[in-house]
C-alpha cells in the first residue's frame, strides 16, 4: 500500500466548495433551475395531437448528393447528421482558402 502524501503547504485551508467562489455557484445553480422549470413547462404544454410522422429514408440523387427530407416530418439521428454534416462541409468549402 503507498504511503500517503505529506501536504504541500502547513497553512490552513479555507473551505472549497468546487471550482467557483460561492455566489457565482448559487447564480448557476439558481439559472439551472429556471431553466429547467421552463423547459418542463413548455414539454408539459405541449400538444400531444401535433405529432410529426417519422422519416429515415436516406435517399441520394444521380450526382451522389443527398435529397433533402420533407419539412414536416421528424427525422431519424443518422439523417440529422448527414444533413448537419452536409452543411458543414458546404460551409466550410464556401469559406475555404
Amino acid at each position: 500500500m503507498p504511503r500517503p502524501r505529506r501536504p504541500s503547504s502547513k497553512r490552513p485551508s479555507k473551505p472549497r466548495y468546487g471550482i467557483c467562489a460561492e455566489e457565482e455557484a448559487q447564480q448557476t445553480a439558481r439559472h439551472l433551475t429556471v431553466m429547467n422549470k421552463n423547459a418542463q413547462l413548455e414539454l408539459a404544454g405541449y400538444n400531444k395531437h401535433r405529432d410529426l410522422p417519422y422519416y429515415d429514408k436516406i435517399e441520394f440523387d444521380d450526382k451522389g448528393y443527398l435529397v433533402p427530407p420533407p419539412g414536416d416530418h421528424r427525422l431519424s439521428d443518422a439523417l440529422v447528421f448527414l444533413v448537419v454534416g452536409q452543411n458543414v462541409v458546404a460551409a466550410r468549402n464556401r469559406h475555404g482558402k
